[in-house]
């Protein structure tokens, strides 16, 4: 299996277009809906919100990637989620407030991508 970053361009269409037809966006039956968010301090965070217009972003269920590769960058995380190179922290039921002010980009993951968030393994530097 080729990785993402060995891939044609017209092959990573074909992928992500393979993985956006298993699943559209999420949203549970709480009405919160699959999310990634990035911040200013370059943070990347998959989490659950109901709201992403307030003043604050609060994530349930939260992880932070902090390490990918080979997987299409930030886009890639929210499209197809996290690879088997990437390292992924521990889920935080309640991370506290997401400044809006600090958010540089927020965007709905699809199910394939949920997935593999969900199912990731949690790293252990030790």
């Amino acid at each position: 299996m080729k990785s993402a970053a060995d891939m044609t361009v017209t092959e990573l269409i074909a992928k992500v277009d393979k993985i956006r037809s298993g699943g559209g966006t999420v949203t549970r039956e709480d009405g919160s809906r699959a999310v990634l968010v990035c911040t200013a301090k370059k943070g990347v965070f998959f989490g659950y919100t109901r709201n992403t217009l307030g003043e604050d972003i609060r994530l349930t269920n939260a992880r932070m990637c902090i390490y990918w590769r080979a997987i299409g960058g930030v886009l890639g995380l929210q499209e197809i989620g996290p690879g088997d190179s990437c390292r992924i922290g521990a889920t935080v039921s309640n991370a506290g407030a997401l400044p809006k002010d600090d958010i540089t980009y927020i965007g709905d993951c699809t199910a394939a991508a949920e997935a593999r968030w969900v199912g990731a393994a949690t790293y252990d530097a030790g």
